[in-house]
């Protein structure tokens, strides 16, 4: 999870970019001054707008984005006669 912090005065919504495109969830909303965001894919994500909807300011200008890596869980399995467990 990434936590993602927002400056001025909330509610917040905002639109992220993920290396697949814009998120399907678009927009995301936030009552307070951070939010965490579960990535799935590797790659780029950045926020491209976010609106201060305590002042109703919009700022189009994309953020700097992170590299997010995801590091796949080991595996193991075990087998036992003809049988195999686990994956």
């Amino acid at each position: 999870d990434s936590t993602i912090t927002l400056t001025g005065t909330g509610p917040w919504s905002f639109n992220i970019n993920t290396p697949n495109g814009p998120d399907a969830a678009n927009p995301h909303t936030s009552l307070t001054n951070t939010y965490t965001y579960t990535a799935c894919d590797e790659g780029n994500y950045s926020v491209t707008s976010i609106t201060d909807n305590g002042t109703n300011c919009t700022n189009n200008i994309a953020s700097n984005a992170a590299t997010l890596t995801l590091i796949p869980l080991p595996t193991a399995s075990w087998a036992n006669g003809d049988v195999t467990f686990g994956a």
